[in-house]
């Protein structure tokens, strides 16, 4: 799976780089067309997989096809981050796929990141819950190709409120920084919502 997603990340980040004819481009359409019914063959219906223990969340496989770090999904960029008491540390690398203004990364997509990288050292702490309010302070360009540093903790909880903290970095260059306000929400009322078993997923109370 790491080497499946590692292949199709290079083809998204050569697809908006590339200057082959449109013979090659055919030809490259009909192998992925060729891959994709492959993959679906026998593919189960949808459904998502929720973690069973904090464990999972330290481990190599965390979040392993989120969009943001997920080593499992070619949309993610390479992110490399280790968890520590103190929160979450790491670096990250963005490509033209992720391009916003020329040779910087778009400020929606670090917003992103950031929403991500600030849930993860939650559940890393225990205290996952669900964005209610994120604010992102962009200090400088964020560069393209670029080893990023990062860094996030987590605050204690005031009650089922838990705030969390994350800055990214170029060099000694801060180029944003977030906060974020989560709700610790019931794990099984989760469950239940995410699955359409609940009322509220039927727009109930």
């Amino acid at each position: 799976m790491r080497r499946l997603a590692d292949s199709t990340r290079l083809l998204i980040e050569f697809l908006p780089r590339s200057v082959a004819p449109a013979e090659t481009v055919d030809r490259v359409a009909d192998l992925l067309e060729e891959a994709a019914r492959l993959l679906g063959e026998g593919m189960p219906e949808w459904k998502p997989v929720f973690p069973t223990s904090q464990g999972e969340f330290a481990s190599e496989g965390f979040f392993p096809f989120s969009p943001m770090v997920g080593v499992f999904n070619p949309m993610a960029p390479p992110v490399a981050f280790e968890f520590h008491p103190e929160g979450i540390s790491g670096t990250a690398r963005f490509g033209v796929a992720y391009q916003g203004p020329p040779g910087c990364v778009h400020g929606g997509v670090i917003a992103e990141f950031f929403d991500e990288l600030l849930g993860a050292v939650n559940m890393a702490a225990g205290n996952g819950g669900l964005t209610a309010k994120l604010t992102v302070r962009y200090r400088s360009t964020t560069p393209l190709y670029t080893d990023l540093r990062f860094e996030a903790r987590s605050l204690p909880p005031s009650g089922r409120t838990v705030h969390a903290k994350a800055s990214l970095w170029a060099g000694e260059r801060l180029c944003a920084e977030a906060e974020g306000i989560f709700v610790m929400v019931d794990r099984e009322k989760f469950e239940e919502i995410t699955t359409g078993s609940h009322p509220a997923a039927e727009g109930g109370s």
